[in-house]
């Protein structure tokens, strides 16, 4: 299945940004450059829940679905506790999702040999 996306490090993304070659050019479009975050013409998820070191690649858009288990429900109270007395606001936030992986061979693991950075 064709690849349409990446999820990596945050901080990996932006060593891979900085990549130059024995001229010191930018391999890529380098970290300055306004084309988005993209990586082989594939978008670039970065996130601090992978670690440091490993990727995922895959046909996400076939693969997997996000189930929207319960609408976003914004509650605010004064009733909680001493809110009242002491003129204060409860906030909760919730929202309820899931991913169904459905397609597992569909989205690839991996971690990078040593010394890519």
């Amino acid at each position: 299945m064709p690849a349409s996306g990446i999820i990596l490090n945050d901080l990996d993304r932006k060593k891979l940004q900085a990549l130059k070659d024995s001229e010191n050019r930018y391999l890529g479009a380098g970290p300055f450059s306004a084309a988005g975050n993209t990586l082989w013409n594939l978008p670039v998820v970065d996130t601090t829940s992978v670690a440091s070191g490993t990727f995922f690649v895959g046909a996400f858009d076939i693969a997997a679905q996000l189930i929207d288990r319960m609408a976003t429900e914004v509650i605010i109270s004064t009733g909680d506790r001493d809110n009242f007395g002491s003129n204060t606001v409860t906030i909760r936030a919730e929202e309820r999702v899931a991913l169904a992986v459905k397609i597992e061979d569909a989205i690839v693991h991996g971690e990078y040999p040593m010394g890519v950075f």
